[in-house]
């Protein structure tokens, strides 16, 4: 009676999917939150060459002018889309409404006394320039806005928090001992940011930035697992679907170190030109 060798006996394999990695972050906000501008400001980062924003530039004490195009956005986060988040739209009324203070008429007048002169009376401030032209000309008071603890939305995942500035344009009249009274006429509303992920030299850990995986983002959980920079696959048995990772400042400039790919950049939205129905006559 002849007998058979027995059947080998094969492990069944499990299936193999990929770990949420880092640059899966900009598909979560556009495709599971609806965070449209987020996921553009982030794609872009992670276009950009390698580069590491100085903290000159963050703190705006580098004309603007002066940066390369790949430093700089100008397109992708607008005022009318700002204004939709209360948090900013309350801010930009008590802006409009309460920028006379008497730092931002001391800057007015600085402004004024540096700008070109005619020899009776001038046009000060030119609000068709962009954001990063008023800065240097006639950008007069700001106000910060945004916290850690602000709603999960759009605004949250791709600004956070920014300066909301005002620039300010009339005609000028010069007056006796170098004083002048302008007629202010028309301002103009913006918003600067920077999108880097540097941390404070002083903090003991990195900025934290939430819980992110496939399913979307969260904040407080418990359990777990650092965001992958490479490609890495798992069984899939192994991986619950609702896996989140913690995400924080340096993982960012990690992929950068290692790919050489991602780069800072500051933020201007467009300018918001609000025209005065009666003249505003100021003494500076």
């Amino acid at each position: 009676m002849s007998t058979s060798a027995p059947a080998a006996v094969q492990e069944e394999k499990s299936e193999k999917v990929r770990l949420f990695r880092i640059t899966d972050i900009p598909d979560v906000m556009e495709k599971r939150l609806g965070w449209t501008v987020g996921a553009k400001l982030m794609r872009r980062w992670f276009a950009n060459p390698s580069f590491a924003m100085s903290r000159d530039v963050k703190k705006n004490d580098v004309d603007a002018r002066s940066l390369s195009a790949f430093q700089i956005d100008e397109r992708i986060v607008t005022m009318e889309w700002a204004l939709r988040f209360s948090r900013v739209s309350g801010a930009y009324l008590q802006l409009l409404n309460g920028w006379r203070t008497p730092a931002g008429l001391a800057l007015l007048r600085d402004r004024i006394d540096r700008s070109p002169k005619g020899k009776i009376g001038w046009r000060f401030g030119d609000l068709s320039q962009p954001g990063k032209a008023l800065d240097q000309t006639c950008q007069v008071n700001f106000m910060e806005l945004g916290n850690l603890s602000d709603p999960l939305d759009d605004f949250f995942g791709g600004i956070a928090r920014a300066s909301l500035k005002i620039a300010v344009s009339g005609v000028v009249t010069p007056l006796k001992l170098g004083r002048y009274s302008i007629a202010v006429d028309e301002v103009g509303l913006y918003l600067r940011d920077t999108y880097d992920f540097n941390d404070d030299s002083y903090d003991l850990i990195s900025q934290p930035l939430g819980y992110w995986g496939f399913q979307g983002v969260q904040r407080g959980v418990k359990l777990r697992w650092d965001i992958e920079i490479d490609e890495v696959y798992a069984n899939k048995d192994d991986v619950p679907a609702d896996r989140v990772y913690a995400v924080q400042n340096e993982d960012f400039r990690h992929y950068r170190n290692k790919y050489g790919k991602g780069g800072d950049f500051v933020i201007y939205s467009d300018v918001r030109r609000v025209r005065l129905p009666v003249p505003i006559v100021l003494g500076v």
